[in-house]
């Protein structure tokens, strides 16, 4: 079902100025109109997951008071409104998974409530805005999945809420990873993937709150930063395809050890081998087969012993009556196994203990 949304931004000759908003179903042709008159308020604008069709109206920018816009998973085309930087008091912006393009817009620097940004999986192109760094609120910056081009701002270091910086799969010319980075103190999430990124890899480890980090596809070179070990709260990692050479730092951090769960630096120069328990691994793959393997194993055997128990709980019964039988008239042959599918004679609480969480 296809929608269209439409602002109009209404200044009278006399009298307040209002909008007057229209929403179209272009298959069954209703139309849903309303109007907001000065005076009015309006906190939350949540069109998300329908079908909506055309550009965002640059009229949206004239509700002072939306704390939520709610875009995302549409048809939505054409770029960001300058206008959308008039909403000061805008908590959460999404408008990810639509097909809009262009810049992203400078006056979002205006946002200064804004905790999310989520503008991931369109097609926006350019320079990431160094302005962005005003936000002192921002939690979450998702900008993956686009055409993005330039350099990564080393203004972004000052948005010391941040907590989520997710740039994958874009075209930062072949520039490096700012330094600075590293104060991002709150960061737990950073993500640069296939970002066509150069140069070394920055010492990451004052940021303690760290548990994903992924630098993979890129064109990174030196060795990782010794200090990677002492990481605390690091649970997945993931260097693989660059350029990286040198050793695997070891040390007593939580770096490929108890705590983490996934770390890949293949298609690299390291060497070394980094210590390995039940839930540390270099490989990932390598734990996924040997994963498979013993979960055929832990069936297998456990059909084995069903099998087994079904038979001898349908055979006692007919031994016994042998036993006891005078009679020379041969019995019948014994009943063919049952089959794997049955649930008769054997406990579901027999699996309970393995359920163990690999994720």
């Amino acid at each position: 079902m296809m929608h269209g949304l439409e602002f109009l931004h209404v200044k009278p000759g006399k009298g307040a100025a209002f909008v007057r908003t229209k929403l179209k179903n272009y298959v069954t042709g209703n139309t849903v109109e309303k109007t907001f008159r000065a005076g009015s308020s309006l906190f939350i604008w949540d069109f998300m997951w329908n079908k909506l069709t055309g550009t965002i109206p640059k009229e949206i920018g004239n509700i002072a008071t939306l704390k939520l816009l709610l875009l995302n998973g549409n048809n939505l085309s054409g770029s960001l409104p300058d206008e959308l930087g008039n909403l000061t008091k805008l908590n959460r912006f999404q408008v990810d998974e639509n097909q809009l393009s262009g810049p992203i817009p400078v006056s979002f620097a205006n946002m200064t409530n804004v905790k999310h940004l989520h503008m991931n999986n369109n097609s926006f192109s350019g320079q990431l805005p160094p302005e962005l760094s005003k936000l002192s609120n921002l939690i979450h910056l998702l900008v993956d999945n686009n055409n993005l081009s330039g350099y990564l701002p080393p203004e972004y270091s000052m948005l010391q809420g941040l907590r989520i910086l997710q740039l994958d799969n874009n075209n930062f010319s072949g520039n490096g990873i700012p330094s600075t980075y590293a104060n991002l103190s709150r960061l737990v999430k950073l993500s640069l993937r296939n970002c066509n990124l150069q140069g070394t890899v920055p010492d990451f480890s004052p940021i303690a709150n760290l548990s994903y980090f992924n630098l993979a596809n890129n064109n990174l070179n030196g060795s990782i930063p010794r200090n990677f070990s002492n990481l605390p709260l690091l649970q997945e990692l993931s260097l693989q395809n660059n350029m990286l050479s040198g050793s695997i730092p070891a040390g007593k951090g939580s770096f490929f050890s108890s705590s983490i769960k996934s770390g890949t630096t293949s298609a690299n120069s390291v060497s070394g081998r980094a210590p390995r328990n039940q839930n540390s691994v270099l490989d990932l793959r390598e734990q996924i087969h040997n994963l498979n393997e013993e979960l055929f194993q832990r069936v297998t055997q456990q059909t084995d012993e069903r099998i087994s128990k079904l038979l001898d709980t349908r055979l006692a019964p007919l031994e016994k009556t042998l036993k006891r039988s005078s009679s020379a008239v041969p019995l019948p042959p014994p009943p063919p196994p049952p089959s794997m599918s049955s649930d008769e004679g054997y406990d579901d609480d027999e699996d309970e203990d393995d359920t163990e969480d690999y994720s």
